[in-house]
Protein backbone atom coordinates (compact mmCIF):
# COMPACT_ATOMS: atom_id res chain seq x y z
CA UNK A 1 0.00 0.00 0.00
CA UNK A 2 1.59 3.20 -0.62
CA UNK A 3 -0.43 5.30 1.57
CA UNK A 4 0.25 2.77 4.16
CA UNK A 5 -3.63 2.57 4.82
CA UNK A 6 -4.71 -1.30 5.17
CA UNK A 7 -7.11 -2.34 2.10
CA UNK A 8 -10.11 -4.13 4.38
CA UNK A 9 -13.29 -5.88 2.69
CA UNK A 10 -16.47 -5.83 4.59
CA UNK A 11 -19.42 -8.31 3.84
CA UNK A 12 -23.09 -7.43 4.47
CA UNK A 13 -26.60 -7.43 3.27
CA UNK A 14 -27.81 -4.48 3.92
CA UNK A 15 -25.46 -1.42 5.07
CA UNK A 16 -27.82 1.45 6.17
CA UNK A 17 -29.55 3.05 9.10
CA UNK A 18 -32.61 1.24 8.61
CA UNK A 19 -30.92 -1.56 9.41
CA UNK A 20 -29.84 -2.57 12.90
CA UNK A 21 -26.75 -4.61 12.25
CA UNK A 22 -26.24 -2.19 8.86
CA UNK A 23 -26.32 1.15 11.01
CA UNK A 24 -23.77 -0.20 13.03
CA UNK A 25 -21.48 -0.59 10.12
CA UNK A 26 -22.27 2.16 8.24
CA UNK A 27 -21.19 4.01 11.36
CA UNK A 28 -17.77 2.70 11.61
CA UNK A 29 -16.96 2.90 8.12
CA UNK A 30 -18.01 6.70 7.93
CA UNK A 31 -16.01 6.89 11.38
CA UNK A 32 -12.67 4.90 10.22
CA UNK A 33 -12.41 5.75 6.32
CA UNK A 34 -9.64 8.32 6.46
CA UNK A 35 -7.45 5.89 8.43
CA UNK A 36 -8.52 2.66 6.23
CA UNK A 37 -9.39 1.91 2.66
CA UNK A 38 -12.71 -0.06 3.24
CA UNK A 39 -14.24 -2.09 0.07
CA UNK A 40 -18.31 -2.73 0.88
CA UNK A 41 -19.69 -6.18 -0.63
CA UNK A 42 -23.17 -5.49 0.16
CA UNK A 43 -26.69 -5.61 -1.68
CA UNK A 44 -27.83 -2.04 -0.55
CA UNK A 45 -25.65 0.35 0.78
CA UNK A 46 -26.07 3.86 2.17
CA UNK A 47 -22.34 5.13 1.42
CA UNK A 48 -21.51 8.32 3.87
CA UNK A 49 -18.45 8.75 2.00
CA UNK A 50 -18.34 7.77 -1.78
CA UNK A 51 -15.14 9.50 -1.96
CA UNK A 52 -13.55 7.38 0.49
CA UNK A 53 -15.36 4.22 0.45
CA UNK A 54 -15.79 1.72 -2.17
CA UNK A 55 -19.10 -0.08 -2.65
CA UNK A 56 -19.21 -3.39 -4.98
CA UNK A 57 -23.00 -4.27 -5.49
CA UNK A 58 -23.99 -7.59 -4.31
CA UNK A 59 -27.19 -8.24 -6.33
CA UNK A 60 -29.35 -10.64 -4.33
CA UNK A 61 -33.22 -11.19 -3.61
CA UNK A 62 -33.16 -9.59 0.16
CA UNK A 63 -37.19 -10.78 0.78
CA UNK A 64 -37.60 -13.44 1.71
CA UNK A 65 -35.15 -13.72 4.47
CA UNK A 66 -34.23 -17.25 3.98
CA UNK A 67 -33.38 -16.78 0.33
CA UNK A 68 -31.21 -13.97 1.13
CA UNK A 69 -28.98 -16.24 3.57
CA UNK A 70 -28.40 -18.78 0.63
CA UNK A 71 -27.64 -15.97 -2.22
CA UNK A 72 -26.15 -13.37 -0.54
CA UNK A 73 -22.93 -16.15 0.11
CA UNK A 74 -23.05 -17.46 -3.66
CA UNK A 75 -23.49 -14.56 -5.39
CA UNK A 76 -20.80 -12.58 -3.15
CA UNK A 77 -18.27 -15.31 -2.98
CA UNK A 78 -18.77 -15.53 -6.88
CA UNK A 79 -18.21 -11.33 -7.09
CA UNK A 80 -14.85 -11.71 -4.43
CA UNK A 81 -13.49 -13.98 -6.64
CA UNK A 82 -13.78 -12.50 -10.05
CA UNK A 83 -12.67 -9.51 -8.00
CA UNK A 84 -9.55 -11.07 -6.48
CA UNK A 85 -7.95 -13.01 -9.31
CA UNK A 86 -9.68 -11.53 -12.44
CA UNK A 87 -10.02 -7.88 -11.21
CA UNK A 88 -6.59 -7.75 -9.32
CA UNK A 89 -8.04 -6.70 -5.79
CA UNK A 90 -6.36 -7.59 -2.92
CA UNK A 91 -6.93 -6.97 0.97
CA UNK A 92 -5.62 -6.91 3.95
CA UNK A 93 -8.31 -7.53 6.04
CA UNK A 94 -11.37 -9.35 5.00
CA UNK A 95 -13.97 -8.64 7.63
CA UNK A 96 -17.32 -11.24 7.31
CA UNK A 97 -20.57 -9.20 9.43
CA UNK A 98 -22.67 -11.62 11.01
CA UNK A 99 -21.89 -14.67 8.91
CA UNK A 100 -22.79 -13.44 6.01
CA UNK A 101 -19.57 -14.35 3.98
CA UNK A 102 -16.98 -17.90 4.74
CA UNK A 103 -15.29 -17.86 1.80
CA UNK A 104 -11.31 -19.21 2.55
CA UNK A 105 -10.08 -17.34 5.60
CA UNK A 106 -11.89 -14.79 7.22
CA UNK A 107 -9.79 -11.98 8.95
CA UNK A 108 -12.55 -10.68 11.33
CA UNK A 109 -15.86 -12.17 11.97
CA UNK A 110 -18.09 -9.64 13.83
CA UNK A 111 -20.88 -11.63 15.35
CA UNK A 112 -24.35 -10.24 16.04
CA UNK A 113 -26.27 -13.89 16.63
CA UNK A 114 -25.82 -17.19 18.11
CA UNK A 115 -28.36 -19.19 15.84
CA UNK A 116 -27.33 -22.26 16.99
CA UNK A 117 -27.97 -21.15 20.73
CA UNK A 118 -31.32 -19.45 19.93
CA UNK A 119 -32.86 -22.60 18.05
CA UNK A 120 -31.28 -25.35 20.77
CA UNK A 121 -31.41 -23.98 24.27
CA UNK A 122 -34.04 -20.75 24.00
CA UNK A 123 -37.76 -22.39 25.04
CA UNK A 124 -40.07 -21.73 22.54
CA UNK A 125 -37.60 -21.38 19.71
CA UNK A 126 -38.38 -24.26 17.36
CA UNK A 127 -42.30 -23.86 17.51
CA UNK A 128 -43.57 -21.99 14.88
CA UNK A 129 -47.32 -20.82 14.85
CA UNK A 130 -47.50 -19.88 11.00
CA UNK A 131 -45.60 -20.19 7.76
CA UNK A 132 -43.55 -16.92 8.81
CA UNK A 133 -42.08 -18.30 11.63
CA UNK A 134 -41.25 -21.78 9.93
CA UNK A 135 -39.39 -19.60 7.23
CA UNK A 136 -37.41 -17.46 10.00
CA UNK A 137 -36.43 -20.72 12.32
CA UNK A 138 -35.42 -22.57 8.85
CA UNK A 139 -33.26 -19.71 8.18
CA UNK A 140 -31.78 -19.88 11.46
CA UNK A 141 -30.64 -23.61 11.12
CA UNK A 142 -29.46 -22.71 7.69
CA UNK A 143 -27.37 -19.76 9.69
CA UNK A 144 -25.98 -22.08 12.32
CA UNK A 145 -24.58 -24.41 9.86
CA UNK A 146 -22.47 -21.45 8.19
CA UNK A 147 -21.87 -19.40 11.86
CA UNK A 148 -20.25 -22.78 12.93
CA UNK A 149 -17.31 -22.95 10.34
CA UNK A 150 -16.73 -19.15 10.05
CA UNK A 151 -16.36 -18.29 14.01
CA UNK A 152 -14.72 -21.50 14.63
CA UNK A 153 -11.89 -20.70 11.73
CA UNK A 154 -11.77 -16.54 11.61
CA UNK A 155 -8.61 -15.04 13.38
CA UNK A 156 -10.45 -13.01 15.37
CA UNK A 157 -14.52 -12.75 16.27
CA UNK A 158 -15.91 -9.25 17.89
CA UNK A 159 -19.15 -9.68 19.82
CA UNK A 160 -21.41 -6.69 20.97
CA UNK A 161 -21.65 -8.27 24.73
CA UNK A 162 -20.22 -10.88 26.91
CA UNK A 163 -23.31 -12.95 26.64
CA UNK A 164 -22.76 -13.30 22.72
CA UNK A 165 -19.10 -14.48 23.67
CA UNK A 166 -19.82 -16.99 26.16
CA UNK A 167 -22.75 -18.63 23.91
CA UNK A 168 -20.04 -18.92 20.95
CA UNK A 169 -17.27 -20.27 23.13
CA UNK A 170 -20.32 -22.95 24.92
CA UNK A 171 -21.89 -24.19 20.92
CA UNK A 172 -18.96 -23.45 18.80
CA UNK A 173 -15.89 -24.18 20.86
CA UNK A 174 -14.64 -20.59 19.78
CA UNK A 175 -11.41 -20.19 21.30
CA UNK A 176 -12.37 -17.51 24.24
CA UNK A 177 -8.80 -15.65 23.16
CA UNK A 178 -10.22 -14.68 20.11
CA UNK A 179 -12.93 -12.95 21.07
CA UNK A 180 -13.20 -9.14 21.95
CA UNK A 181 -16.10 -7.13 22.97
CA UNK A 182 -16.83 -4.14 21.40
CA UNK A 183 -20.29 -2.56 22.45
CA UNK A 184 -22.11 -0.79 19.79
CA UNK A 185 -23.03 2.85 19.87
CA UNK A 186 -25.83 4.46 21.44
CA UNK A 187 -27.40 7.66 19.69
CA UNK A 188 -26.66 10.26 22.24
CA UNK A 189 -29.68 12.35 20.88
CA UNK A 190 -31.37 10.35 23.33
CA UNK A 191 -32.75 12.33 26.20
CA UNK A 192 -35.14 12.82 29.26
CA UNK A 193 -37.91 14.87 28.38
CA UNK A 194 -38.76 18.12 29.85
CA UNK A 195 -42.70 18.85 31.11
CA UNK A 196 -43.54 20.15 27.60
CA UNK A 197 -41.91 17.68 25.86
CA UNK A 198 -43.70 14.32 27.85
CA UNK A 199 -47.19 16.65 27.81
CA UNK A 200 -47.33 16.91 23.98
CA UNK A 201 -45.75 13.37 22.95
CA UNK A 202 -48.79 11.83 25.65
CA UNK A 203 -51.60 13.83 24.12
CA UNK A 204 -50.57 12.90 20.78
CA UNK A 205 -50.93 9.38 21.83
CA UNK A 206 -54.18 10.46 23.25
CA UNK A 207 -53.11 9.01 26.64
CA UNK A 208 -54.70 10.62 29.36
CA UNK A 209 -52.71 11.20 33.06
CA UNK A 210 -53.74 8.17 34.84
CA UNK A 211 -53.02 6.12 32.17
CA UNK A 212 -49.55 3.85 32.73
CA UNK A 213 -47.95 3.41 29.12
CA UNK A 214 -45.54 0.85 28.35
CA UNK A 215 -43.43 1.03 25.32
CA UNK A 216 -41.81 -1.80 23.23
CA UNK A 217 -39.39 -1.35 20.13
CA UNK A 218 -39.03 -4.05 17.83
CA UNK A 219 -38.52 -3.80 13.98
CA UNK A 220 -40.38 -7.14 13.38
CA UNK A 221 -39.34 -10.90 15.15
CA UNK A 222 -42.58 -10.53 17.89
CA UNK A 223 -42.64 -14.32 18.37
CA UNK A 224 -38.70 -13.49 19.78
CA UNK A 225 -39.67 -10.33 21.60
CA UNK A 226 -42.24 -11.98 23.44
CA UNK A 227 -45.47 -10.11 22.31
CA UNK A 228 -47.72 -12.71 22.45
CA UNK A 229 -47.27 -13.66 26.41
CA UNK A 230 -47.25 -9.38 26.48
CA UNK A 231 -50.53 -9.01 25.31
CA UNK A 232 -51.95 -11.88 27.50
CA UNK A 233 -50.43 -10.05 30.29
CA UNK A 234 -51.69 -7.44 29.38
CA UNK A 235 -55.51 -9.04 29.70
CA UNK A 236 -55.22 -9.44 33.25
CA UNK A 237 -58.08 -7.52 35.50
CA UNK A 238 -55.21 -6.13 37.72
CA UNK A 239 -53.01 -4.17 34.90
CA UNK A 240 -56.17 -2.27 33.24
CA UNK A 241 -54.84 0.80 33.87
CA UNK A 242 -51.47 -0.37 31.31
CA UNK A 243 -51.58 0.69 27.75
CA UNK A 244 -49.21 -0.85 25.41
CA UNK A 245 -47.31 0.69 22.39
CA UNK A 246 -45.14 -1.26 20.22
CA UNK A 247 -43.08 1.13 17.68
CA UNK A 248 -41.66 -0.96 14.78
CA UNK A 249 -42.87 -3.61 12.96
CA UNK A 250 -46.76 -3.94 12.34
CA UNK A 251 -48.35 -6.35 14.07
CA UNK A 252 -49.73 -9.01 11.19
CA UNK A 253 -52.46 -11.48 11.27
CA UNK A 254 -51.89 -13.26 14.17
CA UNK A 255 -51.16 -10.52 16.95
CA UNK A 256 -54.04 -8.13 15.39
CA UNK A 257 -56.18 -11.39 16.17
CA UNK A 258 -54.67 -11.81 19.78
CA UNK A 259 -55.36 -8.12 20.51
CA UNK A 260 -59.36 -8.53 19.34
CA UNK A 261 -59.47 -12.25 20.58
CA UNK A 262 -58.45 -10.42 24.29
CA UNK A 263 -60.44 -6.86 23.82
CA UNK A 264 -57.42 -4.72 23.92
CA UNK A 265 -58.21 -2.62 20.69
CA UNK A 266 -58.53 0.36 23.24
CA UNK A 267 -55.02 -0.57 24.90
CA UNK A 268 -52.62 -1.93 22.42
CA UNK A 269 -51.37 0.67 19.77
CA UNK A 270 -49.38 -0.18 16.72
CA UNK A 271 -47.44 2.48 15.58
CA UNK A 272 -45.46 1.15 12.88
CA UNK A 273 -42.18 2.60 12.22
CA UNK A 274 -40.90 5.65 12.60
CA UNK A 275 -37.29 7.63 11.26
CA UNK A 276 -37.96 9.58 14.38
CA UNK A 277 -39.06 6.97 17.93
CA UNK A 278 -37.80 10.24 20.90
CA UNK A 279 -41.27 11.15 21.32
CA UNK A 280 -42.54 7.64 21.68
CA UNK A 281 -40.03 7.33 24.84
CA UNK A 282 -41.09 10.59 26.30
CA UNK A 283 -44.67 9.32 26.31
CA UNK A 284 -44.11 6.23 28.01
CA UNK A 285 -43.98 5.45 31.71
CA UNK A 286 -41.39 2.34 31.07
CA UNK A 287 -39.56 0.28 28.61
CA UNK A 288 -41.01 -3.61 28.41
CA UNK A 289 -38.46 -5.96 26.83
CA UNK A 290 -40.13 -9.38 27.54
CA UNK A 291 -37.71 -10.93 24.91
CA UNK A 292 -36.85 -14.60 24.47
CA UNK A 293 -33.43 -13.92 23.25
CA UNK A 294 -31.08 -10.50 22.58
CA UNK A 295 -27.39 -10.16 21.66
CA UNK A 296 -27.27 -6.61 22.04
CA UNK A 297 -30.84 -4.65 22.15
CA UNK A 298 -29.25 -1.33 21.90
CA UNK A 299 -32.93 0.18 22.13
CA UNK A 300 -33.00 -0.64 25.65
CA UNK A 301 -30.10 1.92 26.14
CA UNK A 302 -31.81 4.12 24.61
CA UNK A 303 -35.00 3.79 26.62
CA UNK A 304 -32.51 4.35 29.63
CA UNK A 305 -30.89 7.51 28.00
CA UNK A 306 -34.68 8.91 27.49
CA UNK A 307 -35.21 8.64 31.43
CA UNK A 308 -37.31 5.00 31.11
CA UNK A 309 -37.32 2.19 33.61
CA UNK A 310 -36.54 -0.96 32.44
CA UNK A 311 -38.45 -3.99 32.57
CA UNK A 312 -36.98 -6.94 30.38
CA UNK A 313 -35.95 -10.47 30.79
CA UNK A 314 -32.46 -11.75 31.56
CA UNK A 315 -31.00 -10.47 27.81
CA UNK A 316 -27.49 -10.59 26.89
CA UNK A 317 -26.04 -6.83 26.00
CA UNK A 318 -28.64 -5.75 29.58
CA UNK A 319 -27.35 -7.97 32.22
CA UNK A 320 -23.87 -5.77 32.08
CA UNK A 321 -26.02 -2.24 33.41
CA UNK A 322 -29.77 -3.51 34.51
CA UNK A 323 -29.89 -4.25 38.10
CA UNK A 324 -33.41 -5.93 39.17
CA UNK A 325 -35.57 -3.28 41.46
CA UNK A 326 -32.52 -0.17 41.04
CA UNK A 327 -32.71 0.23 37.02
CA UNK A 328 -36.30 -1.51 36.42
CA UNK A 329 -37.57 -5.26 37.03
CA UNK A 330 -37.17 -7.87 35.53
CA UNK A 331 -39.02 -10.46 34.30
CA UNK A 332 -38.46 -13.97 35.34
CA UNK A 333 -39.34 -15.62 31.94
CA UNK A 334 -40.79 -14.94 28.79
CA UNK A 335 -44.45 -16.02 30.17
CA UNK A 336 -47.67 -14.08 30.66
CA UNK A 337 -47.45 -14.45 34.44
CA UNK A 338 -43.91 -13.33 34.99
CA UNK A 339 -44.24 -11.16 32.89
CA UNK A 340 -47.60 -9.73 34.57
CA UNK A 341 -45.61 -9.93 37.80
CA UNK A 342 -42.98 -7.41 36.81
CA UNK A 343 -45.45 -5.03 35.37
CA UNK A 344 -47.23 -5.25 39.03
CA UNK A 345 -44.02 -4.31 40.96
CA UNK A 346 -43.80 -0.95 38.63
CA UNK A 347 -47.38 -0.06 39.29
CA UNK A 348 -46.81 -0.36 42.89
CA UNK A 349 -44.12 2.45 43.37
CA UNK A 350 -45.03 5.85 43.34
CA UNK A 351 -44.24 8.29 41.03
CA UNK A 352 -41.16 9.81 42.64
CA UNK A 353 -39.57 6.08 43.39
CA UNK A 354 -40.15 5.28 39.67
CA UNK A 355 -38.25 8.89 37.84
CA UNK A 356 -35.77 7.66 40.52
CA UNK A 357 -35.64 4.48 38.88
CA UNK A 358 -35.10 5.92 35.49
CA UNK A 359 -32.28 8.00 36.60
CA UNK A 360 -30.39 5.17 37.93
CA UNK A 361 -30.94 3.53 34.53
CA UNK A 362 -30.11 6.67 32.61
CA UNK A 363 -26.56 6.98 34.87
CA UNK A 364 -25.89 3.26 34.49
CA UNK A 365 -25.87 3.48 30.61
CA UNK A 366 -23.34 6.66 30.58
CA UNK A 367 -20.47 5.87 28.46
CA UNK A 368 -22.12 4.13 25.60
CA UNK A 369 -20.65 6.72 22.91
CA UNK A 370 -19.44 6.89 19.25
CA UNK A 371 -15.93 7.73 20.79
CA UNK A 372 -14.65 4.32 22.06
CA UNK A 373 -16.97 2.19 19.94
CA UNK A 374 -14.80 3.78 16.70
CA UNK A 375 -11.80 3.65 18.81
CA UNK A 376 -12.07 0.51 20.23
CA UNK A 377 -12.18 -0.61 16.50
CA UNK A 378 -9.53 1.24 15.15
CA UNK A 379 -7.51 -0.91 17.50
CA UNK A 380 -9.13 -3.93 16.21
CA UNK A 381 -7.95 -3.35 12.65
CA UNK A 382 -4.73 -1.97 13.96
CA UNK A 383 -4.03 -4.74 15.53
CA UNK A 384 -5.32 -7.12 13.21
CA UNK A 385 -2.78 -9.15 10.75
CA UNK A 386 -4.09 -10.92 7.82
CA UNK A 387 -3.45 -14.83 6.67
CA UNK A 388 -0.64 -13.76 4.06
CA UNK A 389 1.51 -12.41 7.14
CA UNK A 390 1.37 -13.64 10.39
CA UNK A 391 -1.66 -14.70 13.10
CA UNK A 392 -3.67 -12.03 14.14
CA UNK A 393 -2.59 -10.78 17.47
CA UNK A 394 -4.87 -12.09 20.25
CA UNK A 395 -7.88 -9.92 21.52
CA UNK A 396 -7.40 -12.03 25.12
CA UNK A 397 -8.23 -9.22 26.93
CA UNK A 398 -12.25 -8.25 27.07
CA UNK A 399 -11.93 -4.95 28.90
CA UNK A 400 -14.83 -3.24 31.24
CA UNK A 401 -14.43 -0.18 29.03
CA UNK A 402 -15.88 -1.16 25.95
CA UNK A 403 -19.31 -2.88 27.34
CA UNK A 404 -19.84 0.13 30.01
CA UNK A 405 -17.26 2.59 30.66
CA UNK A 406 -19.69 4.59 32.63
CA UNK A 407 -20.12 2.49 34.83
CA UNK A 408 -18.54 0.49 37.55
CA UNK A 409 -18.97 -3.16 36.38
CA UNK A 410 -21.55 -5.50 38.72
CA UNK A 411 -22.57 -8.49 39.72
CA UNK A 412 -25.85 -10.14 39.34
CA UNK A 413 -26.80 -8.71 42.62
CA UNK A 414 -25.47 -4.85 41.52
CA UNK A 415 -22.50 -5.14 44.00
CA UNK A 416 -19.20 -4.64 42.16
CA UNK A 417 -17.74 -7.28 40.27
CA UNK A 418 -14.03 -8.17 40.49
CA UNK A 419 -12.63 -9.64 36.89
CA UNK A 420 -9.78 -12.20 36.95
Amino acid sequence: MADGRKKIAVFYYVVRDGNGIGRVTRARLQHLCELYDFTVFATEFDNPRPDRIRWIRVPCILRPGLIAIVCFRIVASAIYLWHRFIGGGRFDLVQSTDASFGLGQIDIADAHFCHRYYVQRVPGAMRPTGLREIANITGKVLSAIYERRIYRKARRVIVPSDGLSRELISVYGVDPARITVVAPPVNSAFHESDDSERHNARRQLGLSDTDTALLLVSAGDFGRKGLAPLLEAMADPSLAQVKLIVVGGLPGPRYSRLVRAMKLQDRVSFCGRHKSIEGFFWAADAFILPSRYEVFPAVTIEAACSGLPLITTHLNGVEEYAVDGITGFTIKECAAQAITDAIRQFLLLPHESRLEMGRNAHNAVRGYGMDRFVNSWNCVYSQSVSAGNRDAISGSETHWANRNPGAAPTNSKGYPATRG
